[in-house]
């Protein structure tokens, strides 16, 4: 009795590590005599040693054989049965044969027949071919049928339709596509052909045929019409040269059948490719949940590509992909509402929150590069990391100190995520202040942002050096502030001075003030050498105190090395005495010296010309007083212009020390902008790729310094009254600086504005400032600034009064460069919406573009299709998706038919419950498993996606009759 054949398996890792390539299927069509090599080795021979190896190495490691004659007594049996036998022998360079015919009509068209390569029975094909071709015993060869090309179809398909594989319509050797006239000529007869087979073969590369094929299979051709059809591709290989790898197309596929080269094929830029397809860097290979409170046990291989998880409600989806991030101790990257939060809870008694039981393992297998990891999770216990050796995934060595989610880049978003983060006031800011929350750089996978990071260091430096040389520019500031009072005091004086000495003119008086100076100036030496000695005795006092501790005894140890240490200790006290020796010879010297300088003739000669000049001063106001003269206040006056002499003489260095202050605050100034100009370039940078690689779906700008009205505010804020300069006037400076953008030059930004306005208002400050404190004005007059307007001199004017560390932080002001993000609307129109305007759902839209633009690690989201538009997933996610899948694996759920099979989702893991049977009463009475897996071409999951995506082929189909689509 005739059974349907199982689906043979079409990946085989052990075979790929040999070389072959994954997916990679091809079919010849040729019996032995075309591959016999006569002058060297018998048939058996070449097939074993020559012909299957080099197949292989080739890149087939599936391949169809059909011949001209019966497979019991043709080639294509021997090859089928030398391919097991070697494969059973351990011969893991062998592809796997699916034996079949190759029937030509008298429409000089073919059909192709595969059937299973386990199927023993050939002799029973054999018999009911002949019948289906209604050969009987005669002698006729397969070509002669009476039957033309439907009735062999209809045929074959009634009688054989349990034992094959596949049932195809080739085109023939010259290839019927290339052939316009064959085309036309065959139109009917192909036409009904293909309603009964499984699918086409075309010759020649899948690359070369590819358009005409494309519009074949969807019956855009304008002179002939046909229902959709899978196609393959047939090298019609006559040589070994012919077998290269330039001769191969590339199909993926989950297991080899033709409705699943028809599945693929319908989307060729998804599924077949000349080339082999890229596989991401960063997989996850297995999630192995045991003992949790939904699963008691579940194991899930993702594909490398594109793997969905589907089901009703309740059915585990949400569960498994927070179990990624458990495993992964994932951090979010801000606070914000998480409905599934409550997954990652330990269950307590009498609690229905919760999934994790303290007996919960989950376990996630990794492949990053060549390395392989192996996450462990025991409950809430923190992760254990261990590099295994090979696929296995056994043993391994800890890893101590690593990021299980940084290894793998791990970017995981549960329900409703993607439409909270968005909902955050700062997401789409560029300030760097906010790039630890929730913030676009978060989802900016850019090597550019440690870059953004050093710049940023960078201007913090320099914005804590010019407010730190602001304090001390505020400082000399009010220190200069006394001069004008000073000098004033000072002019004042000297004319009551030179009053006096006009009533009082004589010689002594006028030298009285020189030889107070001079004494002054001979105590001034004297104090520096006192000092000098002080500072000695000092140094002899502390040297006295360390000779002592260095004298203690030394501990007694079991080192056996205690000599050697007392040998130290006593070349230490021995180096301390000497040193204290020399120093106290170095005092005894120094005192002898300075007794000296006081004993020395220039000593005496100033202590003679004072004492002579006390005598003629006292005798001088003797002399005065004998005329009535009040001098009491001479000498006083004399030490108070002495005095404001001394005071002014200090002005002059911090007025040099405010210019040189200013000079060094505009140079760190002019850094700080270069710092956060290239920080602006980085960002236009990102926004440009950003633009790109969501291919204009997501549009991104950026405006320097464009945020000025938040730096105006904060400015504001500092001010001491704040009624000189009100919040009305801040969005009235804001809404001049950005008239003045829009009315200026093309390509004029606020950052230019916002600097010019800077300069010019601390300009001001410092001629104000400088007219107060009585320093030189500048050379130039300041330059108007007539565009500020009222509102911009009235700000001047309170810049004015404000000293420099106010200044300071006016010039420090961080204006953040503002980011212009727009969503295209329609995919084919210029026309975008800014996402400031944006719904929720849009801006969840744009974000979700800009996650799938990035290409490295793995991205794992559940039901992402919340808030989204059904329009902009069919024309904006999908072929996002598309494109990324084979750069990145990517894992989610979804209840949307759109995301998984217009997506080409690689994997669909098809999950429902069922009772529990181990009656514990404190877990659900229902749990988890997974009933389907596999991809769209395997029926059972077909009918699974249908019925729960579409709500069953009725349903289907009654949408389709009420939508009523006019046929192709």
């Amino acid at each position: 009795m005739s059974t349907s054949p199982a689906p043979a398996r079409f990946r085989d890792p052990s075979t790929e590590s040999m070389g072959a390539r994954s997916f990679a299927c091809d079919f010849q069509v040729h019996a032995p005599p075309d591959w016999r090599n006569p002058a060297s080795k018998s048939t058996e021979d070449f097939i074993a040693e020559e012909y299957l190896p080099r197949l292989f190495a080739s890149g087939r490691q599936v391949v169809g054989v059909p011949q001209h004659n019966s497979i019991v007594h043709g080639g294509a049996r021997l090859v089928r049965d030398m391919a097991q036998r070697l494969r059973a022998g351990g011969r893991t360079e062998i592809p796997v044969v699916f034996p079949g015919y190759e029937l030509t009509s008298s429409d000089q068209l073919q059909v192709i027949l595969l059937t299973n390569p386990d199927e023993e029975d050939l002799k029973d094909l054999d018999t009911r071919v002949h019948h289906s071709l209604r050969l009987g015993l005669a002698n006729k060869r397969w070509h002669e049928s009476e039957l033309n090309l439907e009735q062999l179809l209809a045929e074959v398909r009634q009688a054989l339709s349990q034992r094959l594989v596949a049932l195809v319509v080739a085109t023939g050797h010259k290839g019927m596509l290339q052939d316009g006239d064959a085309v036309t000529r065959n139109r009917d007869s192909y036409r009904k052909a293909l309603g009964l087979a499984d699918g086409m073969i075309l010759a020649g590369r899948l690359a070369e045929c590819h358009d005409r094929a494309q519009r074949l299979l969807l019956g855009n051709l304008p002179d002939y019409r046909c229902p959709r059809a899978g196609y393959v591709q047939s090298s019609d290989a006559r040589s070994f040269e012919e077998l290269a790898n330039a001769s191969l197309s590339y199909v993926k596929l989950g297991s080899f059948s033709v409705e699943g080269l028809r599945q693929a094929l319908l989307n060729c830029a998804t599924f077949t490719s000349d080339t082999p397809f890229s596989e991401p860097s960063i997989l996850i290979e297995r999630l192995r949940v045991r003992e949790s409170v939904f699963f008691d046990e579940i194991d899930v291989e993702p594909s490398r590509h594109l793997t969905s998880l589907i089901g009703g409600r309740g059915t585990g989806k949400s569960c498994l992909l927070e179990y990624v991030a458990h495993v992964c101790e994932y951090q979010r990257s801000g606070q914000y509402d998480r409905p599934n939060a409550q997954i990652l809870v330990l269950r307590k008694e009498g609690s229905t929150e919760g999934t994790i039981l303290p007996s919960t393992t989950i376990e996630l297998h990794v492949r990053v590069g060549e390395k392989r990891y192996r996450f462990e999770r025991a409950a809430m216990a923190a992760t254990r990391i261990f590099e295994c050796a090979d696929e296995r995934y056994e043993g391994g060595v800890p890893i101590d100190g690593a990021s299980a989610a940084g290894l793998i880049n791990l970017r995981l978003f549960g329900q409703r995520e993607l439409a909270n983060i968005v909902r955050h006031p700062s997401f789409f800011s560029l300030d760097p202040s906010q790039r630890e929350g929730i913030n676009l750089f978060s989802f900016l996978k850019s090597d550019q942002l440690s870059e953004v990071s050093r710049y940023e260091r960078e201007a913090a430096g320099y914005v804590d050096d010019i407010k730190k040389l602001s304090i001390d520019l505020a400082s000399s500031a009010r220190a200069l502030a006394e001069r004008p009072q000073l000098v004033s005091e000072r002019e004042r004086l000297l004319q009551d001075l030179e009053k006096m000495k006009k009533r009082a003119a004589h010689p002594a008086f006028q030298a009285h003030r020189d030889f107070l100076q001079l004494a002054a100036s001979r105590d001034a030496i004297f104090r520096s050498l006192d000092e000098i000695e002080q500072a000695q005795n000092t140094l002899a006092s502390t040297t006295m105190k360390i000779l002592a501790k260095t004298k203690e005894p030394a501990p007694s140890t079991s080192t056996g090395a205690e000599e050697s240490l007392r040998s130290l200790q006593t070349a230490a006290v021995a180096q301390t005495e000497e040193f204290m020796a020399t120093l106290t010879e170095v005092k005894r010297s120094w005192e002898h010296a300075t007794t000296a300088l006081r004993a020395s003739t220039e000593y005496q000669l100033i202590s003679e010309a004072s004492n002579k000049h006390v005598k003629e001063y006292d005798a001088a106001k003797r002399e005065v007083e004998a005329q009535n003269i009040n001098l009491a206040l001479l000498e006083p006056l004399q030490k108070r212009i002495m005095d404001l002499d001394s005071r002014l003489a200090t002005f002059a260095e911090l007025d040099e020390k405010v210019t040189e202050c200013r000079k060094r605050r505009r140079l760190l100034v002019q850094q700080l902008r270069d710092a956060r100009r290239a920080q602006g370039d980085i960002y236009i940078g990102l926004a440009q790729q950003l633009t790109a690689s969501t291919k204009e779906r997501v549009r991104m700008t950026v405006v320097r310094a464009g945020d000025v009205t938040e730096a105006i505010s904060e400015f504001q804020t500092h001010l001491k009254d704040k009624r000189r300069f009100t919040r009305a006037d801040v969005r009235e400076l804001a809404e001049t600086l950005h008239g003045r953008v829009e009315e200026g030059a093309p390509g004029l930004e606020p950052a230019e504005l916002w600097t010019e306005l800077v300069d010019h208002l601390v300009a001001s400050f410092e001629v104000a400032q400088d007219e107060l404190l009585g320093r030189a004005q500048r050379e130039t007059p300041l330059p108007d600034l007539p565009w500020i307007g009222a509102v911009g001199n009235k700000l001047k004017e309170v810049v004015t009064t404000q000293d420099d560390e106010q200044i300071g932080v006016l010039i420090c002001q961080h204006v953040p460069d503002a980011a212009r993000i727009e969503l295209r609307r329609h995919v084919d129109a210029d026309d975008y919406i800014p996402l400031s305007h944006a719904s929720v759902g849009q801006k969840a839209t744009a974000l979700f573009l800009i996650l799938l633009a990035q290409t490295d690690g793995l991205l794992v989201i559940d039901q992402p299709e919340d808030d989204l538009d059904n329009a902009f997933i069919t024309k904006d996610i999908l072929p996002a998706l598309q494109d990324l899948k084979h750069k990145q694996q990517i894992v989610f759920a979804t209840h949307n038919a759109n995301m998984l099979v217009n997506a080409e989702s690689e994997k669909i893991v098809v999950l429902d419950t069922e009772p529990r049977t181990n009656g514990d009463p404190s877990l659900p009475t229902i749990r988890g498993r997974i009933e389907h897996q596999g991809g769209i071409d395997q029926v059972d999951v077909r009918d699974c996606v249908t019925t729960i995506l579409e709500g069953g082929r009725d349903a289907f189909l009654a949408r389709e009759r009420k939508y009523r689509f006019a046929e192709a």
